[in-house]
């Protein structure tokens, strides 16, 4: 199955504690150990692979898009996760970060890459590049859902604003009450202003 490339690790903290929490990074790869199953009558296939500390990734792919769920340690299984469609074309990339606190997966940020052939569209060509920042929930009914997109063709240091993203937004995201929030370089408020404006007193 996957197999673990590295951990990496990374300080964040939130804006308002006086220490800030260490967070830690774990990397896992979709590939060819992972389990391919194809629908029958239909372009579409399942792409299974093992995640970071017993979770598991669930990728359902057909020929114009991808979508993603994710299966907690205990079996409960998410909603399947749509990431923003912004070309004729779209898949997930080959990594997947996981952000750690104390060892235990709190989020995934996984790049999603949409594209639009000049020969079918050439008025819109083009190709672009989405982080996916997913809030794990493994003890909560909807176990896990999208806490925040960021534009990763619009912003040069989008994998930091990902894992801003991850450490503020997503460690204590409310699933099925809060919307994903999506980041641009035309975004009127930044990760750590939101994170600001969710905390109680504000």
């Amino acid at each position: 199955m996957i197999r673990q490339l590295a951990a990496a690790v990374l300080s964040a903290g939130f804006a308002a504690s006086a220490d800030a929490q260490q967070y830690d990074s774990a990397y896992t790869r979709i590939d060819d150990d992972c389990v391919l199953v194809e629908h029958e009558d239909e372009p579409v296939w399942d792409t299974i692979c093992d995640g970071f500390g017993g979770w598991t990734v669930e990728i359902v792919a057909g020929e114009h898009g991808a979508a993603e769920a994710y299966r907690a340690p205990d079996g409960a299984r998410s909603d399947y996760i749509n990431p923003p469609m912004r070309g004729l074309f779209g898949g997930y990339g080959e990594v997947i970060e996981w952000r750690l606190s104390g060892g235990v997966p709190f989020a995934t940020i996984h790049r999603y890459v949409n594209d639009t052939p000049a020969m079918m569209d050439p008025d819109n060509a083009g190709e672009w590049h989405t982080l996916v920042v997913t809030a794990l929930r493994p003890n909560e009914a909807m176990v896990a859902c999208a806490a925040a997109y960021i534009d990763a063709s619009s912003l040069a240091n989008a994998n930091e604003i990902a894992r801003q993203a991850a450490d503020h937004l997503a460690i204590d995201w409310q699933c099925g009450v809060e919307e994903p929030q999506m980041f641009t370089a035309d975004s009127e408020y930044d990760v750590m202003t939101i994170a600001a404006q969710r905390r109680p007193g504000h």
